[in-house]
């Protein structure tokens, strides 16, 4: 099943992305990016042991961050972070940014405009102002993941993990 059926109630969308940081914390220490993080590539699978389980799909586009070659990508309005419109340097907060995209459409049914439209004009608006009820802590770790300059955001999974609590 995908995660996306429309506004996920905030403690599901908690855990998935508690769920989805940690999957993510392992394919970035293998020094991998995914770059192409969506509702469509996080899934959840039943199995007999543990019941359901967050699968990240579609790898296709990932690469190694510590190999600075130019790949070729799948960009994804509202998921994408700025860096990968242009030949500026990713990292494991390129994954943060479309991570926290995906947490925020699944928190408010809305997709977030693309990120060159908000480098130029920023009217995100916070779960909270859209009268959404969230924990500040959980807001406060969107917002920073969704920052428009790589450089605010979280720099590792650890570091984001670490604010929410995990």
């Amino acid at each position: 099943a995908e995660i996306m059926g429309g506004v996920y109630p905030f403690p599901r969308a908690a855990e998935v992305l508690r769920q989805t940081a940690g999957a993510l914390a392992q394919v970035h220490e293998a020094g991998l990016l995914h770059r192409d993080i969506s509702p469509d590539n996080i899934k959840f699978a039943r199995n007999n042991t543990s019941g359901s389980r967050l699968k990240l799909m579609d790898f296709g586009s990932a690469r190694d961050y510590l190999n600075r070659h130019t790949y070729t990508t799948e960009l994804k309005d509202g998921y994408a972070p700025l860096e990968q419109y242009s030949a500026h340097e990713q990292g494991p907060w390129t994954d943060i940014y479309a991570l926290c995209a995906v947490m925020y459409h699944g928190i408010t049914g809305q997709r977030p405009m693309r990120s060159v439209r908000r480098a130029e004009h920023d009217d995100l608006r916070l779960p909270s102002q859209l009268g959404i009820p969230i924990a500040p802590q959980i807001e406060e770790v969107l917002k920073k993941g969704l920052s428009i300059r790589k450089e605010n955001r979280y720099q590792s999974i650890g570091m984001m993990m670490q604010d929410l609590g995990c």
